[in-house]
């Protein structure tokens, strides 16, 4: 019977050792319980007063966008040659470019219902995160967590949390972070692709494992040419300006805004064979005939933001468009993409692809800058100072008119317009004759201006002044007289 009993014993646990070579262990996952999305997990993007493109159609969208309740018009920036996926709403509302193939609204009813109970779960989703108790980390790094590593975890911030330079997320494939920020979540702005702030995936961590969870009034911002990983959850807007490349869920409650951005729905990173669909693999190399010494390890290489080793493949979901090939690079050195990446190193890759990216780097030629020479001063000239030109009229002595009491109309005319009565001529009436009852007032030409001294020409003289028609004046003088005797002695009669 005791033999029987080992006998039993020794056959269990060979079959337990068989199953446990055959049946697939459970990995367990370091971090909190991912939060669980319901059927907002079916979206890229989710709003509930508008998605909104603010600058030119070259955004992509890869996966599923919707906002509600607000009306489908609220999405009519984003259109359909910008979209691997759907557009729902809640209504027909939605125009576009004026091509609809895209859009799912209602009716029928269905698509409706399926955007608001996207909406709802998103709510939900967001009071999961934000019920999470148990920190591993509070307040670091007072909310600039720039240049940081974090592991697997629940990190929790009572502020704003910015990111000015790169942080990394280290850790596997099933591990969770979760971020509780109260305030707003703001990552710093750059130039281009390649030198812009990144959210690093390192030691396989997945974009679909990260939350951000963010309270503020603003919600969250990503400046211009951020790649973005993780599935964002906002009370407020999101806001991915100019170029960022985003990897994960942006999920607000109010309204999402984008600028020529490339959206991915969250993709999975494997080095491992039959777990992707298309490999990329990046190869360095580094000149140096200008006296540089930096090696292909001085340039950390990444495939959206997580970090990879020159010359090895790495496998991606497939198919999917624009995975991000950049470098962290030196103002001393110029790069050059080539092979299967444009010019940004961006590069596209289809089911079964195996994509090769090359990245040269030359280092730049100091620039020599000449001496600058001192200039000779200039000899002093002695300058003589210059006398003012005075210009002398030579003028006769003045002369004085003095008019008689009584003038006749033809006088003064004769005076006053006389084509050239003054030397010299500055455009002055000679003389200003003031009318004194039936006469004129004396006149002294030399006080008309003290700056200047009149001459009377010698067709304008006393002697002309005293050659008056005196028998013309006695004449009249005489009628009127003759008048007012022959009305008195009518008078009389």
């Amino acid at each position: 019977m005791k033999k029987y009993i080992i006998n039993l014993i020794g056959a269990t646990l060979a079959v337990l050792f068989l199953f446990s070579l055959v049946w697939p262990s459970t990995i367990l996952a370091a971090g909190p319980m991912a939060v669980n999305l319901l059927s907002a997990n079916n979206f890229t993007i989710l709003a509930e007063t508008g998605i909104t493109n603010t600058g030119g159609h070259t955004i992509s969208i890869i996966g599923n966008i919707g906002s509600s309740p607000i009306t489908a018009a609220a999405m009519n920036t984003v259109f359909c040659s910008e979209m691997n996926g759907t557009i729902y709403g809640v209504d027909a509302a939605y125009v576009g470019s004026g091509i609809q193939t895209c859009y799912a609204g209602n009716p029928p009813l269905a698509n409706k219902t399926f955007v608001d109970n996207g909406v709802l779960d998103m709510e939900a989703a967001y009071l999961d995160a934000t019920s999470r108790i148990a920190p591993d980390g509070i307040e670091l790094y007072a909310g600039n967590i720039g240049g940081q590593i974090f592991t697997p975890g629940l990190y929790k911030w009572s502020t704003d949390v910015s990111i000015p330079t790169s942080v990394t997320l280290s850790g596997g494939a099933n591990d969770v972070w979760i971020f509780q920020i109260a305030g707003d979540l703001n990552v710093a702005s750059s130039g281009s692709l390649p030198t812009g702030v990144k959210v690093i995936l390192f030691g396989g961590a997945q974009a679909a494992n990260v939350f951000w969870q963010v309270g503020g009034v603003t919600g969250a911002t990503l400046g211009t040419y951020a790649t973005f990983n993780g599935n964002i959850l906002t009370a407020k807007q999101i806001i991915i300006q100019t170029g960022v490349n985003f990897s994960g869920r942006a999920l607000a409650q109010t309204q999402v805004t984008l600028d020529a951005n490339l959206i991915l729905f969250p993709t999975i990173l494997s080095t491992s064979s039959g777990s992707h669909q298309g490999t990329i693999t990046v190869i360095k190399n580094v000149i140096n005939d200008n006296g540089g010494t930096k090696k292909v390890a001085d340039f950390p290489l990444f495939i959206s933001g997580t970090p990879v080793i020159s010359g090895e493949t790495n496998g991606f979901r497939a198919p999917a468009d624009g995975y991000l090939v950049s470098e962290a690079s030196s103002s001393n050195y110029s790069r050059t993409f080539s092979g299967d990446c444009d010019f940004e190193g961006q590069v596209n890759l289809a089911t079964g692809d195996n994509k090769v990216c090359y990245i040269t780097n030359n280092d730049i030629a100091p620039v020599v800058v000449a001496p600058i020479v001192q200039a000779a001063p200039l000899p002093t000239l002695a300058v003589s100072p210059v006398a003012p030109v005075i210009t002398t009229y030579s003028m006769p002595p003045t002369t004085v008119v003095n008019y008689p009491t009584i003038l006749t109309t033809t006088v003064v005319n004769s005076f006053v317009n006389d084509p050239d009565p003054i030397v010299p001529n500055l455009g002055f009436e000679p003389i200003d004759l003031m009318l004194l009852g039936l006469g004129f007032e004396s006149h002294n030409l030399a006080l008309l201006d003290s700056g200047v001294t009149w001459e009377v020409d010698s067709d304008v003289s006393s002697d002309e002044n005293v050659s008056l028609d005196l028998a013309i004046l006695v004449g009249i003088f005489s009628l009127a007289l003759v008048g007012l005797i022959v009305i008195f002695k009518r008078h009389l009669a």
